[in-house]
This record gives C-alpha cells, structure tokens and sequence, in this order.
C-alpha cells in the first residue's frame, strides 16, 4: 500500500466512524470531544472536520477513478454512508460550518447521479439565503457565541461551497443564483474591507463590523488557508460575473503574495505568518496543506484555460513554491496520518501549541496529493 492509499484509507475511517476521530490515537480527548459535538456523533449535523474530509475524499475518487475502480468505490460508498446518515436524520443544519459539507455532498451527486443528494444540496444553500447576517450582509460563524463576530474560517466553508452548486445547478433559476452569489462575494469582499491587517497584508482572524474591531491575531496560518480556499473556489469555478471574477483574482494575488513570502526553508509554512524570525516559528501542516490545496486549485484551473486555448507550449507544471511544499507534506505522513499538525484553536487568540495528526492536515493533504501526485508533479 502506498502513500496515497494510506491516506485514502484513514480518511475513510474518519468520515465513517462514529465515534468522531476515531482513526487518530494520539488526539487529546478534550479536542475529541471539541471538534466532535454529539450532535455530529449522532450523524444529525455535518461537522466542518468531517465536512473536510469529505472534501478531500471527493477530490481524491476524482483521481483514482477510471485507474483504480476498487478504491474508487471505497470512497464512493463511505461519502454515501456519510451523507446518508445526515439525509436520514433529516438535514439538519445549525451552524454555517456544516455548509462546508455541502462542497463534496455536491461532488457525490455528480458521482451518483442520485437526485437526493442534490435536493440535500438545495437545502443547504436555502440555509445560507436564510441565515442571520451583520448589518454589512457578513455571516457570523457561531450566533449561539451570542456574538456577531465575522471570521475568516467562514470563508472556506460559505464560498467554496456557493462557487460548486451555481457551477452545478446555477442555470435553474437564476434569480436564486444570483442571490446566493452576492452573499458569496459579500463574505470576501466585506472581510478585505474589514478584516484585514494593512501593514502585512494577512488577515485577523474575526472582526466585529459594527465596531471595527479587530480580533483575535494576524496572520494565523489556517486563517489564510480558510480566506484562499474560499476565493480559489471562486477561480477554480468561475460563475460570478466580470466584476467580481476580477476582484476574486485581485484578492488572490494580494493574499497568496503574502502568503509565499512566509514558506519557511522546509517547504512548509508557520503556525502564525507576520514574525520577523519566521524561521523560528513552528510549522504546522494543516495550514501548509490549506494554502497548498488553494493555490493548486487555482493554478490547474488556469493550466486548463491555457489548454483549452492552445497557449501552453511546456508541459503543465505547477509553480517551485508549491512543489517544494508538497514535498515537505509527504515527509509529514506516517500510517495514513499528516503529523505535525497544530490542535485545535480553542479561543480568539488561543492557540495550545500541542501538535499532532488531525483531520485538518489529513484533508487538506490528500487534496493536495489527488492535484499534485504522490510522485511529484501530477500529468
């Protein structure tokens, strides 16, 4: 078994278990009981870790399939059982962090063809139209905080999953289209207008509107892979109009500029970008795989548009930085687990520096080696 395969095979045992984490030993059981919640335990809600996972299985069935029809429907089956279980319980949504179970929801009904999933889908998006906004239209992450704050996790779990269901089913009505895309845009458009650090050109991680103020630190790392996911989502599914398509490629640019100048000497990028002694930093994998996982997105999408153009005259290779990266990924991965990982963030601005396997390294990482390849530059 390979490396590629071990990760497919602890990503299934994640997803499908039901004792949430039950694949990954050495997690404290305080953050078991953290990123779980009982509810996600029961199969009631989609947990954004699971949700991840999922994700990254999606994209990996997306690889195998057609080469390896074994594996292929090992994940096909164990993103079944997952999404079944919710539709079974009756799709309950509460929070906008089970949207980002929506993004490989819509992959399995592409996968399937079962219209189930895409009714599942359609409940999903009508949760977003209906949720509570700040008075700028920004979603707050946790109403039950009691709180509006507006955080840049919300972006990789809103956005990505807008781009792919008016990518798939956008033309149906398009007045719902266009709604779902202005709240799209909004979440990114408000947060560089409210939630950035100018001096650095990263990102807090929330803000509250009403006041300006700014919360939590600059530069965390899965905070800048949260902000890329959402806007390379937007890139890599281009269904905004002109407008907004330009400001997307504005934001990217500005962000992963950014973001690369922070990659540390082993390919990998810090816990908390900004330090003058980056070196010095401990790396985390989860926010290297994010970033990873971003950029890729973007940079097939436009090796694909060069192709489609006939204006690609070298064989697709992605950029130095990202392969550099990768590489320093795969030195991270023992059994199937993506170690060196930071825990979870437990509050605004607390960060235990405890490191380990997580289900937000496995993610991430297996999307970035479904991309990039497990030898090295994918064809």
């Amino acid at each position: 078994m390979n490396m590629y395969e071990e990760l497919i095979n602890e990503a299934v045992r994640e997803l499908t278990s039901h004792s949430a984490g039950g694949g990954i030993k050495d997690r404290a059981k305080k953050l078991i009981k953290a990123f779980a919640g009982a509810g996600e335990k029961a199969g009631k809600t989609l947990g954004w870790h699971r949700g991840f996972i999922a994700m990254g299985l999606a994209d990996a069935y997306f690889t195998v399939e057609g080469f390896d029809e074994k594996t292929a429907t090992l994940i096909k089956n164990s993103l079944i059982k997952y999404y079944d279980r919710w539709i079974d319980a009756g799709c309950l949504i509460t929070s906008v962090e089970n949207v980002l179970g929506g993004v490989a929801l819509i992959d399995l009904y592409n996968i399937t063809g079962n219209i189930k999933y895409g009714k599942a889908s359609d409940t999903i998006a009508h949760f977003i139209l209906e949720h509570k906004t700040d008075t700028a239209g920004s979603l707050p992450y946790n109403l039950r905080a009691g709180n509006d704050y507006i955080f840049a996790d919300m972006l990789g779990m809103v956005p990505p999953f807008v781009f792919k269901y008016v990518s798939n089913f956008g033309n149906r009505n398009k007045v719902f289209k266009y709604k779902l895309l202005t709240v799209a845009m909004k979440q990114i458009d408000n947060f560089f207008s409210n939630g950035m650090n100018r001096i650095y050109s990263l990102p807090y991680h929330a803000y509250k509107f009403d006041t300006q103020e700014k919360l939590g630190l600059t530069g965390w790392g899965r905070a800048c892979g949260w902000m890329l996911m959402g806007i390379s989502y937007g890139l890599r599914y281009p269904c905004a109009d002109t407008a907004a398509y330009v400001r997307l490629e504005k934001y990217y640019g500005r962000l992963i500029e950014a973001v690369k100048g922070y990659q540390q000497k082993s390919g990998l990028f810090p816990w908390k970008l900004g330090e003058a002694d980056n070196e010095a930093v401990h790396s985390d994998t989860s926010a290297t795989a994010m970033i990873l996982m971003s950029a890729l997105k973007v940079e097939k999408a436009n090796m694909e548009y060069g192709a489609s153009k006939k204006q690609l005259k070298e064989p697709l290779k992605y950029s130095p930085w990202i392969e550099k990266g990768a590489e320093a990924l795969k030195a991270e991965i023992k059994d199937g687990r993506v170690y060196n990982a930071l825990s979870e963030c437990i509050d605004l601005g607390v960060h235990p520096q405890t490191y380990g396997a997580y289900p937000w390294s496995l993610a991430p990482t297996l999307s970035v080696l479904s991309t990039y390849g497990i030898k090295g530059q994918s064809t």
